[in-house]
């Protein structure tokens, strides 16, 4: 692990509000630069993205959702991503409240859970699979509108299908 690296988990581990994302934020973008298309420094950098909450809430869910382009999400087989991209349209729903959304934190809560649970089958744990639900603030006691519009879409075979399986 690199110096640059450490630097941003350290700045990580003490985030307590919006504001404290900056030095992450900064961090991951020098990382960047340096690991142009490595897939967990876009996840972090979309991550920290979105929770700075600069210039405001909404667009840097935005921002964070171009970040998250870059590693195909809608087609993405990495829970990590899948999650994040979920998680991201989740809460620009609950900003905007547009159909698009709702249905892409659908989308991203059906794939998430669908490859969460192929790895349980398997026996297999990662970190994305073990983040890929936390992501979109989910508990089995306060079911929210990305719960229910999953079970209003129903869960599908192919996440991104538009009919029922």
């Amino acid at each position: 692990m690199g110096r640059a690296e450490e630097s941003f988990r350290a700045g990580k581990a003490k985030v307590s509000k919006p504001a404290d994302w900056k030095e992450p934020l900064d961090l991951l973008g020098r990382l960047k630069t340096m690991q142009l298309t490595d897939p967990y420094i876009l996840q972090q950098l979309a991550l920290a993205t979105y929770k700075h909450e600069q210039p405001d809430k909404t667009e840097s869910l935005i921002q964070a959702k171009m970040i998250l382009r870059d590693l195909a999400p809608e087609s993405s087989s990495d829970a990590e991503t899948v999650a994040l991209w979920g998680a991201i349209h989740k809460r620009l729903w609950e900003e905007l409240r547009r159909q698009a959304d709702l249905d892409g934190a659908a989308r991203g809560q059906a794939a998430a859970t669908h490859r969460t649970g192929m790895l349980a089958a398997a026996g297999k744990r990662t970190v994305g699979a073990h983040h890929a639900t936390e992501h979109l603030n989910l508990s089995a006691g306060a079911p929210d509108c990305t719960t229910r519009a999953v079970a209003a879409h129903g869960l599908r075979e192919d996440p991104h299908s538009t009919s029922p399986a």
